[in-house]
């Protein structure tokens, strides 16, 4: 007014648990606004979405000039039901690899969604876990990167909304969850939901099905069964030597144990390899079904993929010739074995005076390398 600004009224007034998501117009029209009513005592009701007006009196005799002389609203949507989406856990590599909470609208209207899943990290037997969970609005995974808060969506018929879920590596060692139950920010319970991390990182979700909402990030769902024994497993490695009664052949099996967590699974034949004293690889061991020494049973030609819950073992045999038997025999002397799983090496620190024609066998069942 007169070239200056001049507060004269607050047209929209929020209460709390409130978000005002937008407000436009002005001057002697009145104003639009769309505010979220987060939480809501009137079950099951757990919050909705609408558009009101604010109508401007421009001349009321007041020294402002203004006053508010009515109003009016109308329903844009209610939050999210359970029933009302389809719930799913997937993978993308972008920007970084992590997993993703992917919530779709499966009905033929709009429902209402906001802030950061809650989640509570469970146990094989479905204990609840003691993992820490944190919760960002952004980070390596994406999240809220154009707005200072988390959003209220509007998640429309057919739509996807996601939510990235980290892995927070500086909050210490833990026992990786087998699965974690997921709740929303209004109490939702969206049920028991295939979550194998430790230290979960939460992140809000927003209108993108990967999870960060600057880019539009592919995502493939997880496999339906258990996946492969890496490092999120806590696993336990042993070995315990095996030789013929000449001495001339001798091996290794080496076992591995879940101690808890989620089911896992080891196929084929593992990264066996000899090592020096310095850990620098000398041979990687050949593939061959069986041996001298055991491997799989006559009759069994393809390696099996043997699935470990937690408390069970599962081993392999690596075995060798202490002696050169043939011209193309590759030998080398006071070598250690080596077993890859995930990218981590774990040894057998006791080295071999000689070592020749080093193969593996196929992972199997049980603790003695055969199957």
């Amino acid at each position: 007014m007169d070239g200056k600004f001049q507060f004269l009224i607050q047209a929209v007034r929020p209460e709390t648990n409130s978000v005002v998501m937008s407000l436009t117009g002005g001057g002697e029209d009145g104003f639009r606004d769309r505010e979220a009513n987060l939480i809501t005592s009137q079950l099951p009701l757990f919050g909705a979405v609408e558009d009101g007006a604010v109508l401007i009196d421009g001349d009321n005799g007041n020294s402002n000039g203004m006053s508010v002389i009515g109003g009016g609203g109308s329903s844009v949507a209610e939050a999210c039901a359970p029933s009302d989406l389809t719930v799913r856990v997937a993978r993308t590599q972008q920007p970084v690899s992590h997993l993703v909470l992917q919530l779709t609208n499966r009905t033929n209207q709009g429902c209402a969604l906001w802030g950061n899943p809650r989640y509570q990290p469970v146990s094989g037997t479905g204990v609840a876990g003691q993992q820490a969970v944190s919760y960002l609005l952004r980070g390596p995974a994406g999240g809220v990167t154009t707005a200072p808060s988390a959003p209220v969506i509007v998640l429309p018929p057919g739509a996807t909304a996601g939510a990235s879920i980290g892995s927070n590596s500086q909050a210490g060692a833990c026992t990786p969850s087998a699965g974690a139950r997921v709740t929303l920010p209004d109490g939702m319970d969206l049920g028991l939901q295939s979550i194998a991390l430790c230290n979960i990182v939460s992140y809000p979700l927003v209108l993108r099905a990967g999870g960060d909402d600057a880019a539009n990030y592919s995502t493939v769902p997880l496999p339906s069964g258990p996946s492969a024994c890496g490092d999120n497993n806590e696993l336990l490695y042993g070995s315990h030597s095996v030789s013929t009664q000449s001495g001339d052949g001798a091996g290794l099996v080496l076992t591995v144990k879940l101690l808890a967590g989620p089911t896992c699974t080891l196929s084929g034949y593992p990264a066996v390899q000899a090592v020096d004293s310095s850990d620098a690889v000398l041979v990687t061991a050949g593939h061959a079904l069986r041996g001298t020494l055991g491997g799989l049973a006559a009759g069994t030609n393809t390696p099996p993929t043997v699935t470990l819950t937690a408390g069970q073992t599962v081993s392999v045999l690596a075995e060798w010739e202490a002696a050169a038997y043939t011209p193309t025999s590759t030998c080398y002397r006071n070598a250690r074995i080596s077993l890859r799983i995930g990218s981590v090496d774990r040894y057998d620190f006791s080295p071999i005076s000689q070592l020749c024609d080093l193969t593996v066998h196929p992972w199997v069942a049980g603790s003695t390398g055969n199957g």
